[in-house]
């Protein structure tokens, strides 16, 4: 092997050498039917995926059955359901998770529901985003706004727990730190993180944060059990201006989330779960495209 100085530092070889081999998946959406969900990704040559929950119809009967004879047939592996709360409105937050106390019980049963499902089809993890957490408790009303949260997902994680599952917190609506707060006071040894690298800078850039996503990594490494591979362009706009529709989300590498190193971060930090390309913003035809660039993208880093 012949190695040419093309000012390649010598920490970067030594990471690029040692890089492991991580399962590359892709991500299908919520309320979705989930037959359908798993023909496609059968037919983009991936055999490890996150599932977006399907409509409740798919929990019994037939269409439970079917989607596990598919399963079994394809050899497609279910790494994680993404949950499927219905009413969510992304740019409204309290539509978001658990945070409002008028969804709160009804999505904790839709849980329970979907663990029960999950265990079916034998999946382990359940993930979703729990809802803008707040950085800060020192009022009263985000005083009992945390602990309603806290006392959720207590709930969750110990329902979860007898099926043997675990519970990945989505990133990105929180800052790390207060992610990691929010673990140890629910104190579940079953909750766990999907790193989103792109809903961290995505947030942080809406709120005027600037996230580290390496120091993000490092903070967070305990926890991760999943991530996601998505990344976007984000203007140099006032924080008072930034609007949502200013990012661009672009294919895993074509961004500002830094793919490589955040790759070789996952791998200094011993992470070896999956790597699932998540392509949301585009038309069916260029997210196929998109996403068959990503993975050879990953592949050659590999």
């Amino acid at each position: 092997m012949k190695f040419e100085n093309n000012n390649i530092t010598f920490s970067y070889l030594v990471a690029t050498l040692k890089m492991g081999a991580f399962d590359i998946g892709v991500m299908t959406w919520e309320g979705k039917d989930a037959l359908e969900a798993i023909e496609w990704v059968d037919s983009l040559g991936f055999k490890t995926m996150h599932l977006g929950s399907p409509p409740i119809e798919h929990f019994i009967d037939e269409k439970k059955e079917k989607l596990i004879k598919k399963l079994k047939e394809t050899g497609i592996k279910i790494s994680a359901i993404f949950v499927h709360w219905k009413g969510t409105n992304y740019v409204k937050k309290e539509t978001i998770g658990l945070i409002n106390p008028i969804y709160r019980e009804e999505r904790i049963k839709h849980v329970f529901m979907t663990s029960d499902f999950a265990k079916d089809l034998g999946v382990d993890k359940l993930a979703q985003h729990v809802g803008y957490i707040p950085e800060n408790t020192s009022d009263l009303y985000h005083r009992i706004i945390y602990k309603g949260l806290v006392d959720a997902m207590q709930k969750i994680t110990e329902f979860l727990d007898k099926n043997n599952q675990s519970w990945l917190c989505e990133t990105g609506q929180e800052t790390p730190e207060t992610l990691v707060r929010f673990i140890e006071d629910v104190g579940a040894k079953n909750l766990k993180i999907n790193f989103d690298p792109a809903n961290l800078l995505y947030y942080g850039w809406m709120n005027g944060i600037e996230i580290d996503l390496i120091a993000s990594l490092e903070l967070l490494k305990d926890y991760i059990e999943g991530v996601h591979c998505k990344d976007g362009l984000f203007p140099e706009v006032e924080a008072r201006e930034r609007k949502p529709h200013m990012v661009k989300e672009v294919p895993f590498g074509k961004g500002q989330v830094g793919a490589k190193q955040f790759i070789q971060k996952l791998n200094e930090i011993g992470y070896n779960g999956p790597l699932i390309i998540e392509r949301e913003m585009a038309t069916t035809e260029q997210r196929i495209n998109d996403i068959k660039w990503t993975h050879e993208f990953l592949e050659k880093m590999m």
